[in-house]
């Protein structure tokens, strides 16, 4: 889930302390917990003002339609349930330039801690 916040707002209505409260509350029950990005804002509405973004700020393959993530601001490299592909994978296979960031992580890595991550590839 993607938010945005006014902060000064936020904290002056004491939001997060109220969140971790109903968070607690939830994570208390199994069943919550599968569906606790949806149950705590659900829950939450009516104490602090959650409004939901226009689709274009959070595109899932999970949910979304395919000829939407054009328009993505954002992209959650979400678990697919339906195809359990490591999310890796699904992220090279999502965002084609994954690679090319992953591969700029791993010099800068193996340059800080002189090590040899970028030789180990894990793509095709």
């Amino acid at each position: 889930a993607l938010y945005v916040v006014d902060l000064k707002k936020f904290r002056r209505i004491a939001a997060g302390d109220r969140l971790r409260g109903q968070y607690q509350g939830l994570s208390q029950d199994p069943n919550s917990l599968s569906n606790l990005d949806q149950d705590l804002p659900n829950n939450m509405i009516h104490q602090v003002a959650i409004k939901s973004l226009p689709q274009e700020w959070l595109y899932c393959e999970t949910w979304c339609d395919p000829k939407t993530k054009v328009n993505a601001k954002t992209i959650d490299l979400c678990n697919n349930p339906q195809t359990k592909e490591p999310k890796l994978q699904a992220a090279m296979r999502i965002v084609p330039e994954w690679k090319n960031y992953d591969y700029e992580i791993k010099v800068l890595w193996d340059q800080i801690y002189d090590t040899n991550t970028k030789d180990q590839i894990e793509y095709d």
